[in-house]
């Protein structure tokens, strides 16, 4: 199995997704886990490999926005997808705020 370049934490974060591109909300989910290089949610709306995305995620009352690319892809049980994405785009202070997540 390929090493993460960034370590994981479980957590369990509002996300609301989007495709890049479109204009309406395609899924709402919860992340499984996160970290400053990506992040999996389980979500009842499926999306392929390779999609482009808009996620805004919930931390701490506050809204972190990224653009990521989706890596994987697995069925689980009741109709919902386990989703694993990988951050292209994050701004620094969103990248502290999933950080301040190793804090707790």
């Amino acid at each position: 199995m390929k090493e993460r370049r960034f370590p994981r934490i479980s957590t369990e974060n509002a996300v609301l997704v989007n495709r890049l591109g479109e204009d309406e909300i395609n899924g709402l989910g919860r992340t499984s886990d996160m970290g400053a290089g990506g992040c999996s949610f389980i979500s009842s709306e499926l999306q392929e490999v390779h999609n482009l995305l808009k996620l805004l995620i919930s931390i701490r009352h506050e809204v972190v926005e990224v653009r990521a690319r989706v890596v994987y892809v697995k069925s689980i049980e009741g109709q919902r997808f386990d989703i694993g994405v990988e951050f292209l785009d994050i701004k620094h202070r969103d990248r502290e705020k999933i950080e301040s997540l190793f804090e707790a």
